[in-house]
């Protein structure tokens, strides 16, 4: 059984143990690929809220962080393998320790704590940290850690934001831009 989280969402989690996972995403996205030939690919590792539960997962013996790591890794070889100088870019609220990559994450069977130490440090990371207060700790977190990155501040927050967004990411080593 899959837990639905949200159900207005629809959002099931897919699990990252089994190999038929790698298979499927190899296929869709070579199909993709052969269609709009990117220079640029946003992965979505994003809310991940239920993970660690079924026995391919538990049979590793990983965190949650150390198997979310894999599967980025895995990911960025499915990508590279379509188009070696890939740039490739993620969310970063599942690797960030001022967001959700925290010990007791929804229905999570263990912690993501530490996932911004195992991932590969050439993803850019699209920062949307909607914690004000955690905003700055969290654009440092990343810049200290040699990672590029991007901000995307909430979609449904006014002008301010934006330019407070502005002001935060001034001085970001790595920073690449904004969207939304």
């Amino acid at each position: 059984h899959v837990q639905n989280i949200y159900g207005d969402y629809g959002q099931v989690t897919a699990t990252m143990s089994d190999e038929r996972t790698y298979e499927l995403l190899a296929r869709e996205t070579a199909i993709v690929d052969s269609i709009f030939r990117p220079r640029t690919y946003f992965m979505s590792h994003d809310e991940i809220r239920v993970m660690n539960w079924d026995d391919d997962d538990l049979a590793r013996g990983l965190t949650p962080a150390a198997i979310l790591a894999d599967n980025v890794r895995r990911c960025m070889n499915i990508l590279r393998g379509l188009n070696p100088s890939a740039d490739i870019w993620d969310w970063s609220d599942m690797f960030d320790p001022y967001h959700n990559a925290v010990d007791e994450y929804y229905l999570v069977n263990g912690s993501f704590a530490g996932a911004v130490n195992l991932i590969p440090r050439e993803l850019g990371i699209v920062n949307w940290n909607a914690q004000e207060n955690a905003v700055p700790k969290s654009l440092a977190e990343f810049a200290g850690k040699g990672f590029r990155q991007m901000s995307a501040p909430y979609y449904d927050q006014d002008q301010h934001t934006i330019r407070r967004w502005k002001e935060w990411t001034r001085s970001v080593p790595g920073f690449s831009g904004m969207m939304y």
